[in-house]
């Protein structure tokens, strides 16, 4: 009782002891709150709509992504080697995706279309969407469309044929799991393909004409006039007769005020990118380092250890491959034919790729561009055993035993396929693929033959047919890029350093670049978006960083080492900080594009006034500066263009629509000029109305005009002005 009356007297103290606790413990969960918030916002990548995607998720989406792009690569028989190019465009396009799938799930949702499991299907059993061509690849029927029942049969069963592959271990588990993943991809896309499909559908049928649009449209596109133009330049107005004020400067501006409006913070920014060469002694170093090559190659029999050694661009597997595979390399192709079996090419250079080069032709040969052949895998419990496999099943074909009984006897396909030159020329192939495609390719129609391999599983061939025989070389090239040495790159760096200094402000910087043999340049309004400075530069992530998360306005950056070679040496310089809204007049961006507007406005009126007294087409000519044109077939579906001037002027082509013929009109105040036309004759085209054509030619226009793009492009128009209100936030920049 004492004890609760001590708590009665206390009453007021304890209440504040206690609200004092509450408060701490309340403080530090909502601060432990704030800083888990604070920590979950900076792996946000970006959102849309409020929907956030943080960076594991977009790692995971890129990684999936590059693994697809390998595999199409593969498929196509092509290197699946991506460049750091390669790379930031799988970025770019799985940002694009997020943005696009976001932007109009949101648009169909509204409206109430969605993809069924019935459109689904409907899909799979068409097996022509865009999203399929991976798996029509694998499960494809003649035509190249997907064979569903395959995929389904495959799907059904997968659980045991990867249990089967991994008792087996004869590396059929991976590649059952590759396709698992290709398909697992391919569901997710073909649903976001479907929904956006429907979208457009629905969009499109929201585009309708009429008669009499398209009964316009079509005269308009019909009716051809042929048209003597005399036009007044502005470019022939001095700019002395037309300066520019402030004040039309911010006319013009307030005209265009919507053009200037971001979204985002931007940064206007000046760049000093130096890129470090190769320089005189580096090159005359390889030459000879590749002359070395070259007399290696005229004596050896080990051709592949000699090239694939060096530090060639182009690796060799002894496969012989037509012409056309060293298209992309003209300097090797256009010496193919001049070349001698057995000889080598001394060192040379070739500037349109900066490379040091020397090959030799090993042979030349008459042989199939395309193979027709079965073949059965001799899967067995090691190599050994694999090989004396092969070669019993090739003697039992070749003794009359049936090739298809055989190979269904071993749970092999029976099928038979046409293998091209064209799908793995453009490949490095290892020794054993190498080997076998020579065997297949050497191999007379109806023949058999066992490939054995030391290396893995041995295989049976047999060639059912060839077609179109070509020429094919054997050529080990060696193509070394003359890169720029240690002693170079170290030169290139201390001069830079030196310049910097010397010069450590945003002002002394442009003031002296260009005497110490620098160009700086202008990079206005870059958006944090863009991820890279220059689309050719790699690696300056960094600086965008330091330009958007700690730069103020005239700071100049460290020295940054960028590019897939380390090969430029940046330095970036804020000029100016762009707050999210309208940018203002006076930036020196904005201003000089308006000021250009504003001088041309003004050379307009200068121009009307210098012709506002000809009443005829001999008057205007009379004019000094006006020059003489004539436009055969003018319509007014497009806009007209003189060859003396240059520039598409709508209003011309709308005064051609309404003149008749003998009637001279003007002055027209065009977009670079001010002109007079009198219409010479008008024509009409022996086109038939179709009023029923021309309304659905009309409906498609004015869907065209508003998506601009196929729904597969990365710049839609459509779901770029959709956008604007999605509250996207693009953070890309900082990972």
């Amino acid at each position: 009782m004492a004890a609760l009356q001590t708590i009665r007297n206390k009453g007021a103290i304890l209440v504040g002891v206690i609200g004092l606790g509450l408060f701490g413990f309340i403080a530090g969960d909502l601060f432990n709150a704030l800083e888990t918030t604070a920590a979950f916002n900076k792996q946000q990548v970006g959102e849309v709509y409020g929907k956030q995607i943080d960076i594991i998720e977009y790692q995971n989406l890129v990684e999936e992504m590059t693994e697809i792009e390998k595999m199409q690569r593969a498929m196509q028989g092509q290197s699946d080697q991506l460049t750091d190019a390669d790379l930031e465009n799988l970025r770019n396009f799985v940002w694009s995706d997020f943005v696009r799938s976001e932007v109009i799930g949101r648009q169909a949702a509204e409206a109430g279309i969605t993809v069924t499991d019935a459109d689904f299907q409907n899909a799979l059993r068409l097996g022509n969407a865009q999203s399929l061509r991976i798996m029509a690849a694998i499960f494809g029927t003649q035509d190249g469309r997907l064979d569903v029942a395959a995929l389904q049969d495959f799907l059904k069963k997968k659980d045991q044929t990867l249990a089967q592959a991994m008792q087996e271990n004869n590396g059929m588990y991976e590649q059952i799991q590759t396709i698992l993943k290709i398909w697992n991809f391919t569901e997710k896309q073909l649903r976001k393909e479907l929904l956006q499909q429907k979208f457009y559908t629905t969009l499109n049928m929201c585009c309708v004409s009429n008669p009499v649009s398209a009964k316009l449209a079509f005269d308009e596109a019909n009716n051809q006039a042929r048209v003597a133009v005399a036009a007044l330049p502005y470019s022939a107005i001095a700019n002395e007769e037309a300066v520019v004020e402030d004040k039309d400067v911010q006319a013009v501006y307030a005209q265009y005020k919507e053009l200037f409006k971001n979204s985002a913070e931007t940064r206007d920014l000046a760049i000093l990118d130096v890129q470090v060469a190769a320089s005189a002694e580096d090159k005359e170093a390889l030459t000879a380092e590749v002359n070395a090559i070259a007399q290696a190659l005229a004596t050896t029999e080990d051709v592949a250890t000699v090239v694939n050694n060096s530090n060639t661009l182009v690796s060799y597997s002894g496969v012989p491959v037509r012409k056309e595979a060293f298209a992309r390399w003209n300097d090797i192709a256009s010496k193919l034919d001049t070349a001698k079996v057995g000889t080598f090419i001394p060192a040379f250079y070739t500037a349109a790729d900066n490379t040091v080069n020397t090959f030799r032709l090993i042979a030349k040969k008459q042989l199939p561009d395309s193979v027709l052949y079965r073949t059965i895998i001799a899967a067995a419990q090691d190599i050994e055993a694999s090989k004396t496999l092969a070669d019993s099943i090739a003697t039992a074909v070749k003794n009359g035993a049936s090739f298809t009984e055989l190979a269904k006897k071993y749970n092999q396909p029976t099928d038979s396929m046409w293998i091209y030159t064209a799908q793995f020329e453009q490949s490095a192939v290892n020794a054993q693929t190498a080997n076998a495609f020579n065997t297949l390719f050497d191999m007379k129609k109806g023949e058999t033959k066992a490939v054995l391999s030391d290396q893995g599983l041995s295989m049976v061939f047999q060639v059912l047919d060839q077609a179109n025989e070509v020429t094919k070389y054997d050529l080990a090239v060696v193509k070394c890029p003359n890169d720029f040495s240690e002693a170079t790159y170290n030169n290139e760096l201390s001069k830079i350093n030196k310049f910097l200094s010397e010069n450590t402000t945003l002002e002394a910087i442009q003031e002296n670049a260009l005497a110490a043999g620098y160009m700086v340049n202008e990079l206005p309004n870059f958006s944090a978006s863009s991820s890279q400075l220059e689309m050719n530069i790699g690696g300056t992530k960094d600086a965008v960083r330091w330009a958007f998360d700690e730069a103020g306005v005239n700071e100049v950056s460290r020295l940054y080492e960028c590019g897939a070679n380390k090969d430029h040496l940046l330095v970036v310089m804020v000029k100016g900080i762009n707050k999210a809204g309208y940018l203002n007049w006076d930036n020196a961006t904005i201003k000089t594009a308006l000021t250009n507007i504003a001088q041309q406005e003004k050379k307009a009126t200068v121009a009307l006034a210098k012709v506002a007294e000809a009443k005829s087409m001999s008057d205007a000519l009379a004019v000094a500066g006006v020059a003489a044109d004539t436009l055969a077939n003018a319509t007014f579906a497009l806009n007209a263009r003189t060859t003396l001037v240059g520039a598409a002027e709508p209003a011309l082509s709308g005064a051609i629509a309404k003149a008749k013929a003998g009637e001279f009109v003007g002055p027209i105040k065009g977009a670079a000029a001010v002109y007079f036309i009198q219409v010479l004759d008008n024509t009409a085209s022996e086109a038939t109305y179709n009023e029923v054509q021309e309304m659905q030619n009309a409906s498609q226009r004015a869907f065209s005009n508003i998506v601009m793009q196929s729904f597969y492009g990365t710049n839609e128009t459509l779901v770029n002005t959709l956008a604007e209100d999605a509250e996207v936030v693009d953070n890309r920049y900082k990972f």
